[in-house]
């Protein structure tokens, strides 16, 4: 039996922020106590989220110690002026042609703040840290990323008490797809690629949320410390399930549908879909939960589909949940561009635990497209490939008919949130020394 460990954990999303940044290391201090590993979190006391979803506070158990440190948020006084801009940028929404105020708010944002707008925290953080007597009972410091800023706290910490590092990315760093139009200056550039050097190099273990990503930081780090655990999904309670029983065919998409996610081919498919059948016309519909961009909004009416595509906006997850389980076949979506194909969104776990069939459409050698095939949870199509995504509808429809499977889920199980922890703590307790 290994040897209990002790955990501090500093990462900026923590209830009541929502979104799929929080829920990670919401749900690994869930059950890492059940795994020999006792974690204390600390966050920000006073933060500037985009969005809001008190519900996931309930998921805090009890007997974890979370210490809230407080920040001073850029965003918040600038968003008295520029609300919009603002809310978009802490998203990651980056403008392909930014007006002046928000190109402006851009180039502060790359160049002054590097390596993003919550380096302020990092100074507070460190001051409470310093000020903890038990600092060095603590086996190991985790920060997560983004924000990257957090990752300099352990950088910090890790470099002056004889305590072992994790840095976890659920994003890229310097190969996130907004960081070339974040109008860099050459010495802001070179900052960024030397401190991801540094932090991959001096931590002693490194996690991605992909393979493709732990790939590229392994180049950085060496592949010996450099490991990929997926986020996962937690699972339903029976109790909790509404299912709105309907007699339509609806097809649903959970999460944000930027501009760069744009899925012209789907649109073209629906189009020709609704025209060619009266029947399918009839009782296909698509459900948008989460931010749309304009751009797609207007992708979707100027083929005239507003009859078929409800766009939601963003709900609360457990309401987002409820509308995954509702439905008939699950979208996911990701940018065609090379650079995401290394980017798994957290809502396609949950889509495999309903084991209704998923619609993924993204790059080519998409990680995703791995996953679904050993999962047999559901389809790939390149985003712009609308002859392929029109025949896999219909044939999804057909199947919708006659009330025969399409897909034969397997080995799902292996993506819950509460494996992914063992997973975590394995790794934990195999770099401790």
């Amino acid at each position: 039996m290994p040897k209990p460990l002790k955990v501090l954990i500093f990462s900026y999303y923590w209830p009541p922020a929502g979104g799929p940044g929080v829920q990670r290391w919401l749900y690994f201090a869930k059950y890492l106590g059940s795994c020999g590993v006792t974690p204390t979190i600390v966050v920000p006391q006073g933060a500037h989220y985009p969005q809001i979803d008190e519900a996931l506070s309930l998921d805090i158990p009890s007997e974890i110690k979370v210490h809230r440190v407080s920040i001073t948020e850029p965003y918040r006084w600038i968003s008295w002026c520029l609300p919009s801009a603002t809310k978009n940028l802490s998203r990651g929404i980056v403008p392909k042609k930014p007006g002046l105020i928000p190109g402006l708010l851009l180039w502060i944002r790359g160049n002054f703040w590097v390596p993003d707008a919550r380096i302020g925290w990092v100074r507070r953080a460190l001051h409470w840290a310093n000020s903890q007597s038990d600092l060095d009972t603590y086996d190991w410091i985790i920060t997560t990323g983004p924000p990257h800023s957090v990752h300099l706290i352990g950088a910090e910490l890790s470099s002056k008490y004889p305590l072992k590092w994790l840095a976890d990315f659920r994003d890229p760093w310097t190969g996130i797809h907004y960081h070339s139009k974040l109008r860099l200056l050459p010495w802001a550039a070179k900052k960024h690629q030397l401190l991801e050097q540094m932090v991959c190099r001096q931590a002693d273990l490194i996690i991605a949320t992909s393979p493709s990503t732990a790939s590229s930081l392994a180049l950085i780090a060496g592949s010996d410390k450099t490991h990929c655990i997926t986020n996962g999904y937690e699972p339903m309670a029976v109790q909790e399930l509404v299912v709105d029983k309907h007699s339509g065919f609806v097809m649903a998409h959970v999460g944000a549908l930027l501009a760069e996610r744009n899925p012209a081919g789907l649109w073209l498919a629906i189009a020709r879909l609704v025209a060619a059948s009266p029947e399918f016309s009839a009782h296909f519909s698509l459900q948008l939960v989460g931010h749309v961009a304009d751009s797609v909004v207007a992708s979707i009416e100027a083929l005239g589909l507003q009859s078929w595509v409800n766009i939601r906006g963003y709900l609360p997850h457990h309401q987002a949940r409820q509308v995954q389980w509702s439905a008939d076949v699950l979208l996911l979506v990701e940018a065609s561009q090379p650079w995401a194909s290394e980017i798994i969104p957290g809502k396609f776990f949950e889509y495999m635990e309903t084991h209704k069939p998923i619609l993924a459409l993204g790059p080519d050698r998409w990680d995703v497209h791995e996953i679904l095939t050993q999962t047999q949870t559901g389809f790939f199509a390149e985003s712009l490939d609308d002859q392929r995504i029109e025949s896999l509808l219909w044939s999804l429809w057909q199947h919708h008919q006659s009330g025969a499977p399409l897909t034969n889920p397997i080995d799902t199980e292996r993506y819950t949130r509460q494996n992914k922890t063992v997973q975590l703590a394995n790794l934990l307790h195999e770099f401790t020394v």
